[in-house]
């Protein structure tokens, strides 16, 4: 008659139960598994596609910003690139048209003392006489 007096398992912890020996068998297949050689390929292969896959990423938003026709960065790059070495060599010029100057003593801007420089007859005849401004062809 003891037995009887035992209370019946609620379904509640039963669930429980039957829960707890789940995960018991879950975490033994999953130690099982991380364990083996296959996990290690397989984390490496999927380390290598989600690279591959952030390469193609990379390059799918850098072919969109050259679609917009916006600079990237490496345009960017390469246009400072090119302008540094712009600003080199008209650094290297400035230098031998100041030593050139140098050599030949010829001042800087003209003296003090000079006429100003006149129009030529043909600008000064083709002026407007009303104040307008005309191009006139070089």
């Amino acid at each position: 008659m003891s037995e009887k007096t035992a209370a019946p398992a609620s379904p509640l912890n039963q669930l429980f139960a039957v829960y707890e020996q789940a995960e018991a068998k879950a975490a033994a297949l999953a130690e099982q598994a991380v364990g083996s050689n296959v996990f290690a390929e397989l984390l490496a292969t999927t380390a290598t596609n989600a690279m591959a896959l952030a390469g193609l990423a990379n390059a799918v938003v850098d072919r969109g910003v050259r679609l917009t026709r916006v600079a990237a960065r490496a345009d960017v790059t390469g246009l400072a690139r090119q302008l540094a070495r712009t600003e080199d060599k008209l650094e290297r010029l400035l230098q031998e048209v100041h030593e050139l100057s140098d050599r030949l003593a010829v001042p800087d801007f003209p003296p003090d003392d000079a006429p100003p420089a006149r129009p030529a007859r043909a600008a000064r005849s083709a002026a407007p006489r009303n104040g307008a401004t005309v191009r006139t062809p070089r």
